[in-house]
């Protein structure tokens, strides 16, 4: 019998936290002049808010009251575009429904981030929304803009944070513990980010981090100087 796909998993990502994520959005909107990364990323984390898991209503002997949805606001959220989808005849445009509209030249999509890999590549509507869920909740967490999303496999993924680009390897069946621990390594590089060169979070409560070459040239005169010279790659545990 063959083995069927692992479900991407994004436990706790929920109405719960869409509150403070949207306030965090448009207050790193605020900061950067409501233009540029700030400015889609709330635009995209307001776009996938009514696809996030409802909390169940509680217990009650009485019916439920009938509900009417605002005019055209399923309409607006159904057609709203959050990522580009790379295909092997070109880009196109998802959005909150699972549609894809193109192909399109990604050059004239306002830098919306991109959905990329082999398991992109044949993946369904609601395969693709799971994938823009995790990219959405990467954005909100670490407070910086993704440019790509790339999965090649059902386990893990990679994200590339811009402006200055950084890999962050992640894996599917934790993925909000992996995003908690690279916000922190991101916090501990605050003002020096450009030094990093990947992160890779699937070790079980370590961030493996890998340097540039301009990180370690400080050290390599120390060395010179009889210091020890680190490798390239430094692993934190918690």
């Amino acid at each position: 019998m063959a083995k069927g796909k692992k479900r991407v998993k994004s436990s706790g990502w929920s109405w719960r936290l869409a509150g403070p994520a949207l306030c965090a959005f448009f207050g790193l909107g605020v900061v950067t002049g409501l233009s540029g990364s700030g400015h889609q990323l709330a635009l995209r984390l307001t776009s996938l808010i009514p696809l996030l898991p409802q909390p169940a209503p509680p217990a009650s002997p009485a019916p439920p009251r009938p509900t009417t949805a605002a005019p055209g606001a399923a309409k607006g959220a159904s057609t709203a575009a959050i990522a580009l989808v790379e295909r092997g005849d070109g880009f196109y445009t998802l959005d909150t429904a699972g549609g894809l509209s193109g192909p399109v030249s990604p050059g004239m999509q306002n830098d919306m981030p991109i959905l990329s890999g082999v398991a992109v590549a044949n993946a369904g509507a609601a395969r693709l929304l799971e994938y823009a869920s995790i990219l959405v909740r990467a954005e909100a967490t670490l407070g910086h803009a993704v440019s790509e999303f790339r999965t090649d496999t059902d386990d893990n993924g990679v994200l590339y944070l811009d402006r200055p680009a950084l890999p962050i390897t992640i894996e599917f069946a934790h993925v909000p513990l992996e995003l908690a621990r690279a916000s922190e390594v991101l916090a501990l590089w605050r003002g020096h980010r450009e030094l990093l060169a990947a992160l890779d979070m699937t070790v079980p409560g370590q961030a493996i981090v890998r340097l540039r070459p301009a990180a370690l040239r400080a050290p390599a005169r120390a060395a010179g100087r009889g210091g020890r010279n680190p490798g390239p790659e430094v692993t934190a545990s918690r």
